[in-house]
């Protein structure tokens, strides 16, 4: 497939583990790109969307792993809002990792992800999607995790007001009411449900489910984006 010359208009990473990574089941139908959307591939370059989008991360574990990613919906949806011409989406998700290995500035995981915004261009993003959680579910100090990571990393790329979408977990019981916490803190933050979705295993979103959720997604996003 050639590299599209191409910028688009709004550019997101998509972090954290295997919920954002993708894990449901792919469908034929998912061979063909997604519509006006992007993905930053190895070198920096953005080649049409198709499914698993993580497969262009540095940090993700083996293709076949990587399922239905949410961020393919989150697109579409952002699409049809029309207040949006292309996407690009940088997919930087690993699979059952904790949020400790992506504390700035030194851990591996959150380096790695600046060396990918970097070959990208060091772009103005248009947000961040975070979803992690299942891997620290009963981690008291989750909170303070949280906004040490999304602080440094507004500061880092100089966006002091960047967007960020956080998901809750299933099950949440101690991260959930931490991550709104987080999202208060932190503000221009807002926080993804995910009550009424269905998991294949007890943690993996089935497809579905992952569809429905990255329009969560795209509808907290633009809560944050839209004027009122």
């Amino acid at each position: 497939m050639q590299a599209q010359k191409i910028v688009p208009s709004h550019q997101f990473l998509l972090l954290g583990q295997s919920n954002m990574a993708g894990r449901a089941t792919l469908l034929e139908q998912d061979s063909q790109p997604i519509h006006n959307t992007y993905v930053c591939d190895h070198f920096g370059c953005w080649l049409p969307a198709v499914q698993p989008l993580n497969r262009y991360s540095s940090i993700r574990k083996s293709l076949d792993l990587q399922g239905y990613c949410l961020g393919g919906t989150f697109a579409s949806e952002l699409l049809a809002s029309g207040q949006i011409e292309t996407v690009g989406l940088i997919a930087n998700a690993m699979g059952g990792s904790r949020i400790e290995s992506w504390q700035p500035p030194n851990e591996p995981l959150y380096q790695i992800t600046i060396a990918r915004w970097i070959d990208a261009g060091r772009p103005q993003l248009a947000g961040v999607l975070w979803h992690q959680g299942e891997n620290n579910e009963t981690d008291q100090q989750y909170y303070d995790k949280v906004v040490k990571l999304f602080s440094e990393l507004r500061k880092q790329l100089r966006q002091p007001e960047l967007p960020i979408v956080l998901g809750h977990i299933t099950p949440g019981d101690v991260i959930n009411p931490q991550i709104e916490a987080a999202a208060r803190s932190l503000g221009r933050c807002a926080v993804v449900p995910v009550c009424n979705l269905s998991t294949f295993d007890e943690v993996h979103y089935d497809r579905d489910s992952t569809i429905e959720l990255g329009r969560r997604y795209a509808k907290a996003y633009l809560s944050l984006t839209t004027p009122t």
